[in-house]
């Protein structure tokens, strides 16, 4: 569900593009005032809420892990043998998922049978073919890439009571992190080109012509229209303006690279709220047209939670390129404090979901207050060192898994053949597209 990186940054660079929308100028500001202050008013002292894991369950769980990363090494290896995944090994996978989510996870097997056919699964078809069928030349690991923020989409699409469905916006939307990203990689553009690109797509969202410089940044503008075909600009015009919105953010977050050391606290703070949050906000225009202001809150909350969490993941990394996060910007390198404001956004957030009252937000609300705060000390099992003990004891406890079991397979997923990624990505690339089996075999 979070995106931040070069996909993020890709839309940046040619100074603070205004969003001319006040409301959602408006809107942004508060939510971050918000959620800003769920941050900084957190007590980072405080214990670590939630239902903890007993040794004998610890011991359940990890053997439940074990079995489903097995059988994922298993199908991978035999999918990069034969080239493509049938339909058996799909079953196999989504019914040992299944299986783990409901047992380790404590998922109800009621809220998860929705999530795995019906709407879902013919959105997570029509994806892939028409992501294709918009750029041949897409390679499967772009495809997965914006298949990642479609599935976001369609989480959201449920919690908002809108059928759940691979729209125009959907798809175009999530097209241009791809492309962006691969432009950015671009080395034979240089800066002043890729903060031209900058320009001209602020322009572009903004409705005005612009002609583009390549095929490239035409196809990116044929993605506005494609979302310009679903809400015309008259009738929705808070949707392009979530879409400047993110573009102004993603312009802001240069200044967390390289230079974020000399940056006031409060300033990182405000720049990765407003970039996490407008990133999921836009989500939510660009699936129902308009928000409610307790919707836009909720979605704009979660987009910040799921900032802190890809943070986290990220710290090292982010650390060692210079890139300044709440975490990675730590001098004394612990990361308890900042683990417990992200926590404290969290709740913040699982505070707000009652605002979701369609029947098919239930799923999702159930998944997301049984999960969310989870992936927190999934992240956190990569770093067990830059914790105290009191505190690693408390995340480890709320864990389904022990931290040291839980690094062990995800080391096992990383490696090549028994990659989750390149498993998804055979999936898309094959002829059939990521057919899910239906919930009745």
């Amino acid at each position: 569900m979070g995106r931040v990186r070069r996909a993020e940054v890709s839309l940046a660079a040619a100074g603070a593009q205004t969003a001319e929308n006040h409301v959602i100028t408006d809107l942004v500001a508060r939510l971050r005032d918000t959620f800003g202050g769920e941050w900084h008013n957190a007590d980072p002292h405080t214990t670590i809420d939630g239902p903890a894991y007993t040794p004998a369950e610890h011991d359940s769980n990890e053997a439940e892990l074990g079995a489903f990363v097995d059988l994922l090494t298993r199908e991978s290896r035999r999918a990069r043998r034969r080239r493509d995944i049938d339909a058996q090994s799909e079953r196999r996978i989504v019914r040992a998922f299944a299986r783990f989510a409901t047992g380790a996870l404590r998922w109800d097997g009621r809220q998860l049978e929705p999530l795995l056919s019906n709407g879902f699964r013919d959105a997570l078809r029509a994806f892939p073919i028409r992501a294709r069928r918009f750029d041949p030349s897409l390679r499967p690991a772009d495809i997965y890439q914006a298949a990642r923020n479609a599935l976001t989409m369609h989480c959201v699409q449920s919690l908002l009571g809108v059928p759940v469905e691979s729209t125009p916006a959907v798809l175009g939307y999530s097209l241009l992190y791809p492309y962006t990203d691969n432009l950015l990689d671009d080395e034979s553009l240089d800066v002043a080109a890729k903060m031209a690109f900058s320009r001209r797509l602020a322009d572009r969202l903004r409705g005005r012509e612009v002609e583009p410089a390549d095929p490239r940044e035409a196809r990116i503008f044929e993605l506005v229209a494609m979302i310009e075909g679903q809400y015309p600009r008259a009738r929705f015009p808070d949707v392009f303006a979530s879409l400047l919105a993110i573009h102004y953010a993603q312009e802001r977050s240069i200044a967390l690279l390289g230079g974020a050391t000399t940056l006031p606290g409060r300033t990182i703070v405000e720049i990765g709220v407003e970039k996490g949050g407008t990133s999921v906000l836009a989500d939510g225009y660009l699936v129902a047209g308009a928000l409610t202001p307790a919707q836009a809150e909720c979605i704009f909350g979660l987009g910040v939670f799921l900032q802190l969490r890809d943070d986290l993941e990220d710290v090292e990394d982010d650390a060692a390129s210079g890139l300044g996060t709440v975490f990675s910007t730590r001098r004394d390198g612990c990361l308890d404090e900042p683990t417990a404001r992200a926590l404290a956004v969290g709740r913040a957030v699982l505070d707000r979901l009652d605002c979701f009252d369609a029947p098919s937000a239930r799923p999702v609300r159930d998944i997301m207050a049984r999960s969310l705060l989870l992936t927190i000390a999934d992240a956190a099992a990569s770093f067990p060192a830059r914790y105290t003990p009191a505190c690693l004891g408390e995340l480890e406890r709320r864990s389904p898994c022990r931290f040291a079991y839980l690094a062990a397979q995800r080391k096992r997923l990383s490696r090549a053949n028994g990659s989750l990624t390149g498993l998804l990505e055979f999936w898309i690339a094959e002829e059939g597209d990521l057919l899910l089996p239906d919930s009745r075999d």
